[in-house]
């Protein structure tokens, strides 16, 4: 009973373990994305700017 709570501690803790690390492998990608998205929106927003300002 006790070796049969002990393995499942160990599997909770292994779970455990695999979700954290998977969360700091997506989350920093998925900022990295969100950052570039920002950034490349604010080209196309600088980009329309010019080209309007040159349109007048």
């Amino acid at each position: 009973m006790n070796a049969l709570n002990t393995t499942k501690v160990f599997e909770a803790t292994l779970a455990t373990v695999a979700v954290i690390g998977a969360a700091a492998v997506i989350v920093p990608a998925a900022g990295i994305m969100t950052a570039i998205g920002v950034v490349a929106g604010g080209l196309v927003a600088m980009a329309a700017l010019e080209t309007k300002k040159r349109a007048y």
